[in-house]
């Protein structure tokens, strides 16, 4: 039986959520908690595997920092001494210790990328066995108004997402080595009191940088569904340009583009005019005040006392402090970046918090739309489907849009094996909407549909809902996969699984009469050509080949 018309979208319609790509509004720290619960999923079950090698690689760009600083710190006592032996040696351990750091920056590199990497697979595995489950794409992409544009939330916010996380994680391990080692160290050389008096800054300052800042979450948030929405007008008008030629439809399509370019545009503008002045407090706060602050405790003790040396000292002993002043200079610059990082922390986990709105929206979505369709399959499809072996029809069905609108009200009809029949009726009366009831895309509001239960289960088990391998579907627009011709022939099945010999290809395609297409069409690579078939097939042939 095949159906004469394309199923209508029906996206317009209200599904189970409310505004379509609008989730809720959340504030700072409802995003700070929601990027901590999505990096507290990935990190489940393997934490101590991810967490160790960063960890292990912070302390040896700590250490490695710290010799560092006192290699350049004994550069500066053996100038002024004048000590060109010392010096060259000096030096040259500097180079060793240059050629260590890019070593290391380029592993940290590695591990963050390798980091992210696997963090993207595994949300990207998450949310594709949700949204592969039974029929939930198309739920999704027709029926549910709450998730716009799925395809580009796992392809581009996904990775986003992970790489942005992996990098703080990465830079936050190293912070946090750093600030322990060099305030302790601190703790050494300028007594407890010059490590409260950082801790105290930071504290300050970085409460008052996250008080004033904007709802970081929600501008990029809005940006990413702003340049989604963007994306998919380009994506439409590729998909139908000849439609649009043939209707000369350009300049109204252009106004769509022009006005969602628009809508970025502005977006983007008020974001960077918020940023701005997010950045003049930042700035203020954690660079030039902190600097400030930095050169007191570098230099104080040397100007004010204890530390200094005296007119009358020798000159080995003003290198000496000379030295010390340099070594000391590099830990409170390492000590206050370490601890300034970590405090920024809630800075960036409120950056990364539109992504993780937007990816968790994604996966609680269709996650309820797999139990759904799980819970329709168990109980509505089993009790409203009959499986008699002969034939197909419907016992006083009811049939509504997800809406609520009757289409077909107390319909009985029977399809014996052999007879043809045409259904006809106006646009928006029903008559696509029967083989989606038939196909299990929809179920019925009441009544019964029969029909055989296939080769792929029992109509009774609740098994097997769908059109079943005995009906066949015919669209009024086919759907042509990607990959070969061999694969369009045994599309939806894996052409290895059904093992069908080459000449029994062949014959389907004759049957059809397109076997010339493995000579001609197929470029000389016969059944396994990979070619855009939509573009090289007629939509007659592309429904013949479907």
């Amino acid at each position: 039986m095949a159906g004469g018309a394309q199923p209508r979208t029906v996206s317009r319609s209200v599904g189970i959520g409310g505004g379509r790509g609008r989730g809720k509004r959340l504030s700072k720290k409802e995003s700070v908690k929601q990027v901590v619960a999505l990096g507290r999923s990935l990190l489940r079950g393997s934490a101590a595997r991810q967490i160790v090698p960063l960890a292990a690689l912070a302390v040896a760009h700590t250490a490695l920092t710290h010799f560092t600083a006192l290699t350049q710190g004994e550069l500066f006592r053996t100038v002024i001494l004048g000590d060109r032996p010392a010096f060259v040696r000096h030096l040259a351990r500097n180079l060793v210790l240059c050629i260590g750091a890019a070593l290391l920056q380029s592993t940290k590199t590695l591990a963050e990328g390798a980091l992210a990497l696997g963090w993207r697979s595994a949300l990207t595995r998450r949310s594709h066995r949700a949204f592969f489950t039974g029929t939930v794409y198309y739920r999704l992409g027709q029926l549910d108004r709450r998730i716009e544009n799925a395809g580009e939330l796992i392809a581009g916010d996904v990775p986003l997402f992970t790489t942005e996380l992996s990098t703080m994680l990465v830079e936050t391990c190293s912070a946090t080595t750093d600030a322990a080692f060099f305030l302790h160290q601190m703790r050494k050389t300028g007594g407890t009191q010059s490590v409260l008096a950082i801790f105290g800054y930071v504290v300050v300052a970085g409460t008052v940088v996250f008080g004033l800042s904007p709802n970081l979450a929600r501008m990029h948030g809005r940006t990413r569904e702003l340049e989604s929405r963007y994306h998919a007008l380009h994506a439409r008008l590729r998909q139908w340009c000849e439609a649009v030629a043939f209707a000369a439809g350009e300049v109204v399509e252009a106004t769509h583009l022009k006005r969602a370019f628009q809508a970025v545009a502005a977006h983007t503008g008020s974001v960077l005019f918020r940023m701005w002045w997010y950045r003049v407090i930042f700035d203020f706060f954690v660079k030039y005040i902190a600097t400030t602050f930095s050169v007191y405790l570098i230099l104080g003790p040397f100007i004010m006392g204890t530390r200094g040396h005296k007119s009358n000292d020798s000159l080995a002993r003003k290198a000496a402090t000379f030295g010390r002043a340099r070594y000391h200079t590099d830990v409170i610059i390492h000590a206050f970046g370490g601890v300034g990082s970590l405090a920024g922390v809630l800075n960036r986990l409120g950056q990364l918090g539109g992504y993780a709105q937007r990816i968790t929206q994604l996966l609680d979505v269709t996650t309820e739309l797999a139990d759904a369709e799980a819970a329709e399959l168990a109980t509505t499809a089993k009790a409203r489907t009959t499986d008699d072996g002969r034939g197909i029809g419907f016992e006083a069905l009811t049939v509504e849009t997800p809406t609520g609108a009757v289409l077909v009200k107390d319909l009985t009809l029977r399809v014996q094996p052999g007879v043809n029949l045409l259904v006809t009726g106006p646009n928006g009366s029903g008559k696509s909407s029967l083989f989606r009831v038939l196909g299990g895309l929809w179920q019925p509001k009441t009544g019964r549909v029969i029909k055989p239960a296939g080769a792929g289960g029992d109509a009774d088990s609740g098994a097997n809902m769908g059109l079943a391998s005995d009906i066949f579907y015919v669209p009024q627009r086919p759907y042509v996969s990607v990959g070969t011709l061999r694969d369009q022939i045994t599309y939806p099945h894996v052409n290895s699984a059904l093992e069908l010999p080459e000449e029994s290809l062949r014959q389907l395609l004759a049957r059809v009469e397109l076997d010339h297409l493995v000579d001609q069409a197929a470029g000389g690579a016969g059944l396994d050509a990979v070619l855009d078939w939509s573009e090289v097939l007629s939509l007659g042939e592309q429904q013949r080949l479907g």
